[in-house]
């Protein structure tokens, strides 16, 4: 919930600046590799969040047993929430984590999320069951494709 709120920080879209910025290169976007310290977004509405709802993921925060997360826009610091230091057990958000990467993607039209591993060719050392060849994009970045 609250990684979903978090990305979903603004009821309203993005500024047409913020859109137009996203499809162009990294460094024209000013985006930034962090060194030792990393900057700070001081005004979220400038990278299409707002504060106030940025407010709301700190409040549900406090609510469950979250111990620290962060959000990087470009780069740059946009939320802290907890001890960034300490190091906390985290299970099973890997596929999570990598099934948000591909919005963009699907969005665009590069990936189709009804395309099967069938229809992608892939396939495995020793071969996939015929079942397993069913599974959909949509089905393994869900987790719930048994492959």
């Amino acid at each position: 919930w609250i990684l979903a709120a978090l990305l979903a920080a603004c009821a309203s879209s993005p500024p047409a600046s913020v859109l137009a910025q996203a499809s162009a290169p990294a460094q024209s976007r000013g985006e930034v590799f962090p060194g030792a310290e990393w900057e700070r977004i001081q005004d979220p509405s400038r990278a299409g969040y707002c504060a106030d709802k940025l407010a709301l993921v700190t409040a549900r925060a406090k609510e469950l047993s979250t111990t620290a997360m962060m959000a990087v826009v470009g780069g740059r610091t946009l939320y802290e929430y907890g001890d960034l230091t300490t190091v906390s057990y985290l299970a099973s958000a890997r596929k999570s984590v990598l099934a948000m990467l591909f919005g963009k993607y699907v969005a665009d039209g590069t990936i189709n999320l009804n395309k099967t591993l069938a229809d992608l060719k892939v396939d495995e050392i020793g071969g996939l069951m015929p079942i397993e060849r069913t599974a959909t994009v949509a089905d393994l970045l869900g987790a719930r494709s048994g492959v």
